[in-house]
């Protein structure tokens, strides 16, 4: 043996004589004590602790290891820096190993005498024993472990490309299951990469670490503002106990980070956690908090990253620590995948060791496994062990050795043998990790007791990243498609949906190629499968036609013997046909393809064999009853009772719903326009039919689809349920195909189906789906169609169809689903209102008022953002068209009169949008600023002793009553419920609740579901869900606030912005603005460090680019910052400002500036508030009279500076108003109110709104205005205005920049330190900052 043969190992020479030196004294002398590793060790690289007697000598002896990989001259004699480095060695050694008694140096040559001699010296001049090792050594060292000596100088040598090759070898045959450019990480992965040490799971603990250190660098630099001396220690103990602390987590990270996964493990064992208890830190903070230190803020989170990091490390340990690590799945979840990937080089220093369990013979062996290895020479499992150690100590790397798929091998029974005995034997390969991998039937049986066990589930992201990166490596585009998604949680069935879509992705394929029902899915991957496993070049050729052939009479054997599963022994005699060669065997390339598994037959040694899932099952079987038919006799055998006791009897087959399922698809492919159900008993055809739901429109009738729309009209379905609580209802398979143009029952059959219902019926049925299903599914598509709908200006058949699905969700009570319903539909119809007004046309006779209410709403909301003039183009054309047709419906002598007074302020506004902006498009004979609406007939009152009073009162509330339909009547007081004409109109209200439908057998149980769910609910996850009963109220309400106000009855200070009812949404739903594009002051800085100085005395600057910017919205003209009002908090301060523009009198100017800047504290509406806009449509915006202020002759309404009421002020002018867009709970609303140009300032330029924005553009499409937000962290919002249309606004008046605000410290106010208190008495922190534009 040569050690200068080391050298010709891949990788450093010096690092393979360290991890050889280290095998060996871990080998013969771990036992014996402590071994650690340290490669930064000043001295030696590993030493070890003696704990039991020995060799090594008594406990207490401390022995290092120092390895110099020194190639001596022909005489062997060392150089003189080589002297000097080993005499460093050992002064270091004995300065920073603690009790260091033997010094052992490790050359691979034996040097001169005269330096073996000096060598040995070294030592007892320092209190040691020196010792050399060099080739001879070596030698002795290794006698009686052969097998390690191999794997560093003889035929177990592995080296990185030896690995890899064996790895590419080792995973061909199940190639169809592993593609590595689809794997997608998981947290089953993530889990065996941390056991593994493998360097990138450092990369948590190193940031973390870094975190720690930043928030301990923060307590170091407040040291100095601590003025208390207890504390200041106190801090300085923590600051030094998290240092040490720091520093050793620092050295894991490196060690794990630099590919030294033993001394990264050695280290984690060794960490101690912080001195400073969690409880002592949080006084530690409460104390810090009390002093007003702003450090306390990074102290803060000290406690939950330390108790982090401390968890992560003990987890580390844990599975590093064990033997063996089993990953327990069930069929189809991507075992062999993980396998595979785990063992695959993929940028590692190395590949592991990829076993399929399922070449495990009957009775044999883990040495026979071993020796299956392609390209792997190796007779004996443990010397596989030793070399793989050998090789991952030279790599820096623990190396998985992964046995997939126990369950695959010929007698899986006997494999917890094999396990108990590899198990003890682990411990002695520190660098392997052994990794098997199993379902959960053979878990309990094959696992040993030591193992730690994991189970693959894969979370719901996960599974979105598998379908997304599966149908991007197999060109699906899934838009617009159904996909059986609820199965998308086994990755095995979604790659096999992908090979059935598109096995050989030459093209694109779009929904029109797509699969779309399982019995689709299972006929193409049936034929793929049995297309690749006929052509496999590797195996012995089986014609294709002849596995289908097994395959369906496996099947049909299953089906004859009424069972699920079968002896695999049987299963195995019917595929391979005599093929007795378990390589070539059929019946093994079905189980590695995934189609079959095998699985414990009741803990006997035996088998059972199975095809992978049962709906696979359930079509195969299906498929080999056809082929048994022929046309001739199908009717008669298909209505067979015989048959049908044995599809869906009590006593039926195991997998006869299954088989039931595939017929239902198959009857119409294989018989042209036959169908199962027609077949079906009685008492199952309703199931049946239900089950055409979910099959191909090609394949669907007409008569099937009438006897659909009647089943699902009238069938008793169970109430439904949140997804993932049992079966599909109706609703579900409709939404999924809703926007399929090609399909037979998309939007237009729910359309058929919801409108063959009446209001009650419909509500029970299709509108508690939506309340069932509004969390888990509506509230995130119309989340995605709205997204969709606000990018894309183009519009298709697809987008007409959603539309209309969308429509009928404005049945909702649930009031986010049918605001983010309308606001949707006012998405699809902006880009091209013709859409929308003929959807809204569609469903303007719908008997209930909530969806045509919304659908008008949404068609105005559409219309708003056309405001710029269109003499004759389409949008006007669409206009006249749509104000026929509300004409024709609505108003006077129309076809739908109604007195619904929500439904008629769209219509007022879609009118007066036309009449102010579009007037050519107003039919003839109509004012649109004063419309006449249809007239109703009387309304029915509900007396107090009718039969259904006491039933229909159960509808009210006492809120409703009092607050909502009582604020409605002229002089009634509030709790007057004998009020005369209060109780005609409940009684009114009452009628037309009745009308309507509601009942308590209806929906009585579910109303009070809902308040119960409502209680249930924390207060933070509060839905805004009503009951049926308080939806037919609503109805009931503004309808007879319509007929009040045709009455000229409601009280005079009723409505806002003109209008006889507050609006519930604003159907024109602006975008929130952007954010500010321009550097905002930080007025609240970091220094000075005292409080009081910066609050009496801190500077607050305007910025002039902030104040008068050169460019906005790449429209290169000046702009001026007219209103706003911004915030700006740092570490405990905050500053804030607003911003207000006056224009002045020039003979006023003088006068007013004295008084704005002598007044000690401007605040209490000294400048003037800009008017706040409520009840007016953000679309309205800046065109309609609504949006128009106009003060009446009282001096005192008008804005003017004053000190107090009583003065008569200076009168002022402004340029702007509030838009109150921040008002409501509803997911549409904007988070805040902005301001926008007033319509007087819009109205003298004839501005328009930019579509979708609060930005007002001038008749040539430049922009005029521009509303931003800020963010964090900066709190507010900003008006810009061009500065030369401010100008020609103001005229002779002077241009007035109003800027002001304060400066406020964080503080305990309850009590508050005496300096805050003096400065805020003498308005020292108030700031201001004043401009004159346009001075003369």
């Amino acid at each position: 043996m040569e050690l200068t043969d080391l050298a010709r190992l891949p990788g450093a020479a010096d690092k393979n004589f360290e991890a050889l030196t280290r095998a060996i004294v871990s080998r013969r002398y771990g036992r014996l004590g402590t071994l650690r590793e340290r490669r930064n060790q000043p001295g030696v690289e590993f030493y070890l602790h003696v704990e039991h007697p020995g060799v090594l000598g008594e406990p207490g002896r401390v022995w290092g290891w120092s390895c110099k990989w020194f190639i001596l001259g022909k005489d062997n004699e060392l150089t003189s820096a080589q002297r000097s480095q080993i005499e460093d060695s050992v002064a270091k050694a004995i300065k920073y190993v603690a009790g260091l008694t033997d010094f052992v140096l490790c050359l691979p040559q034996r040097p001169a005498k005269k330096d073996e001699e000096w060598i040995h010296g070294l030592g007892p001049a320092n209190g040691i024993s020196t010792k050399l090792w060099a080739t001879e050594n070596f030698d002795a060292e290794l006698s009686g472990y052969d097998e390690l000596r191999s794997t560093f100088f003889g035929e177990l040598v592995l080296s990185p490309d030896t690995l890899a090759r064996a790895h590419e070898r080792s995973v061909a045959p199940i190639k169809a299951r592993w593609v590595p450019p689809l794997h997608t990480s998981n947290h089953v992965e993530r889990r065996i990469d941390r056991a593994l040490l493998r360097s990138a799971s450092f990369n948590w603990l190193a940031e973390h670490t870094d975190l720690i250190a930043d928030r301990t660098c923060a307590l170091q630099d407040a040291l100095a503002d601590i003025d208390d001396e207890a504390t200041r220690t106190a801090t300085e103990e923590i600051i030094a106990d998290l240092e040490r602390f720091v520093g050793e987590l620092r050295a894991i990270a490196n060690a794990g980070r630099g590919l030294r996964p033993i001394e990264a493990r050695e280290r984690a064992a060794d960490l101690q956690p912080p001195a400073t208890s969690p409880r002592k830190l949080r006084a530690f903070v409460l104390k810090l908090r009390k002093q007003r230190l702003p450090v306390a803020l990074a102290a803060t989170g000290l406690g939950s990253e330390i108790r982090d990091v401390v968890r992560w490390l003990q987890d580390v340990q844990a599975d590093a620590e064990a033997p063996l690590i089993a990953v327990v799945a069930a069929a189809g979840q991507g075992k062999t995948h993980l396998a595979a990937q785990l063992t695959a080089l993929a940028d590692r220093p190395t590949a592991g060791v990829f076993i399929q369990g399922g070449r495990l013979r009957a009775g044999g062996s883990l040495d026979d496994l071993a020796r299956r290895i392609p390209g792997l020479k190796i007779d004996r499992f443990e010397d596989l062990l030793e070399a793989l150690n050998s090789a991952g100590a030279r790599a820096g790397a623990r190396i998985p050795l992964v046995i997939d798929g126990l369950n695959e091998a010929e007698r899986p029974s006997e494999w917890r043998v094999l396990l108990d005995e590899l198990a003890p034997a682990l411990g002695d390969y520190p660098n392997v990790l052994v990794i098997v991998t199993l379902r959960e039937a053979l878990a309990a049986y094959a696992v040993p007791d030591v193992a730690v066990a994991t189970e693959l589930e894969w979370y719901q992201a996960e599974v979105n990243e598998i379908v997304r990166t599966y149908f991007d490596h197999y060109l699906i585009n899934a838009a617009g498609a159904w996909l059986p998604t609820g199965m998308f949680e086994n990755p095995l069935f979604v790659r096999m949906y992908c090979e059935a879509a598109n096995h050989d992705r030459r093209e694109p394929v779009g929904a029109e190629a797509l699969p779309t029902s399982l019995v689709g899915v299972f006929e193409l991957y049936r034929q793929g499968v049995v297309q690749r496993l006929g052509q496999d070049p590797a195996r012995a050729t089986v014609p294709a036609d002849q596995i289908k052939r097994r395959l369906s009479a496996l099947a049909w054997e299953m089906w004859t013997r009424g069972v699920r599963r079968l002896p695999s022994d049987d299963a195995k005699a019917i595929l391979d046909a005599g093929e007795t060669n378990w390589d070539e065997s059929l019946f093994r390339r079905l189980e590695e393809e995934g189609v079959l598994l095998r699985e414990e037959a009741d803990g006997r040694d035996d088998t059972e064999t199975a095809f992978l899932f049962d709906r696979l099952g359930g079509y195969l079987i299906a498929d080999a009853l056809l082929a048994r038919l022929t046309h001739a006799e199908l009717e008669d055998r298909l209505a067979h009772a015989t048959l049908w006791e044995s599809l869906v009897g009590a006593d039926g087959h195991p997998l006869g719903e299954d088989v039931v399922i595939s017929l239902v698809g198959l009857v119409p492919r294989r018989f042209s326009a036959h169908h199962l159900w027609r077949f079906a008993p009685e008492g199952h055809r309703s199931w049946v039919l239900a089950q055409e739901l979910n099959s191909e429109s090609e394949f669907l009738d007409d008569r099937t689809v009438d006897e659909l729309v009647t089943l699902i009209g009238t069938g008793n379905w169970n109430a439904p349920r949140p997804r993932g609580y049992g079966g599909l209802h109706p609703f579900d398979r409709l939404w999924e195909v809703r926007a399929s143009s090609a399909h037979k029952l998309n939007a237009g059959f729910l359309d058929r189906i919801l409108r063959s219902l009446t209001l009650v019926k419909r509500d029970r049925k299709w509108t508690e789906w939506i309340r069932h299903h509004a969390d888990d599914l509506l509230l995130k598509n119309l989340k995605r169609v709205i997204e969709r709908w606000s990018g894309s200006m183009h519009r298709a058949e697809t987008d007409d169809l959603h539309a209309l699905a969308v429509a009928w969700l404005l049945t909702s009570t649930n009031r986010d689903v049918r605001d983010l319903a309308t606001k949707a539909l006012q998405r699809y119809g902006r880009p091209e209102p013709q859409r929308l007004f003929d959807l809204a046309a569609r469903m303007v006779d719908v008997d209930d008022p909530y969806v045509v209410e919304r659908v008008i709403g949404a068609a105005f909301g559409a219309a708003s953002a056309h405001q710029m003039p269109d003499p004759g183009g389409s949008f006007e054309h669409a206009l006249t068209e749509w104000l026929g047709e509300l004409r024709d419906r609505f108003l006077d002598s129309g076809t739908m009169p109604t007195s619904h007074e929500l439904l008629r302020s769209y219509v007022r506004a879609t009118y007066e949008l036309a009449g102010t902006l579009h007037p050519g498009a107003v039919p003839g004979g109509v004012d649109p600023l004063a419309l006449t609406f249809g007239v109703v007939p009387p309304a029915p009152v509900m007396a107090d002793d009718d039969p259904n009073a006491e039933e229909c009162d159960k509808t009210f509330g006492l809120d409703f009553e009092n607050y909502v339909i009582g604020s409605a009547i002229e002089g009634r007081s509030n709790y007057d419920f004998a009020h005369a004409d209060f109780r005609r109109a409940r009684g009114e209200v009452m009628a037309r609740v009745w009308e309507l439908g509601w009942r308590t057998a209806m929906l009585g149980d579910v109303d009070r579901n809902i308040v119960e769910a409502s209680e249930r609910r924390s207060s933070s996850r509060r839905t805004r869900v009503e009951r049926y009963g308080k939806k037919y109220g609503w109805i009931a309400y503004y309808e007879l606030i319509g007929r009040l106000a045709d009455a000229g009855r409601l009280p005079e200070w009723w409505g806002a912005g003109g209008r006889n009812v507050a609006p519930d949404v604003d159907p024109t739903f602006p975008d929130e603005p952007p954010v500010v594009p321009l550097p905002l002051p930080e007025w609240a800085p970091a220094s000075p460090t005292n409080d009081e100085e910066w609050l009496r005395t801190g500077a607050v600057h305007v910025p002039a680019g902030l104040r008068s910017p050169a460019s906005l919205h790449e429209v290169a003209e000046e702009w001026l910052l007219v209103e706003g009002f911004l915030e700006h908090r740092r570490d405990g301060r905050k500053v804030f400002g607003f911003f207000r523009t006056l224009l002045l009198e020039p003979t006023d100017t003088a006068s007013a500036l004295k008084l704005a800047q002598g007044l000690d504290y401007p605040g209490n509406h000294f400048f003037p508030e800009i008017p706040t806009i409520r009840g007016v449509f953000a679309g309205e915006t800046p065109w309609s009279p609504r949006f128009d202020i106009r003060y009446d002759d009282d001096p005192d309404s008008r804005p003017s500076l004053r000190r107090d009421w009583q003065e008569e002020g200076i009168g002022v002018g402004q340029v702007a108003v509030e838009l109150a867009t921040g008002e409501g709970e509803s997911p549409t609303t904007l988070d805040r109110s902005y301001d926008v140009p007033s319509y007087e300032f819009a109205a003298r330029f004839r501005l328009r709104q930019l579509p979708g924005t609060l930005d007002l553009v001038d008749v040539d499409g430049v922009r005029a205005s521009a509303v931003f937000r800020t963010e964090d962290p900066w709190r507010g919002q900003l008006l810009f205005l061009r500065r030369d249309l401010v100008v020609d606004f103001a005229g002779d008046r002077r241009i007035v920049q109003v800027a002001w605000g304060e400066r406020e410290v964080t503080i305990e106010w309850s009590a508050p330190p005496p300096w805050v208190r003096v400065a805020r008495e003498k308005y020292e922190h108030v700031w201001r900052d004043i401009k004159v534009l346009n001075e003369p």
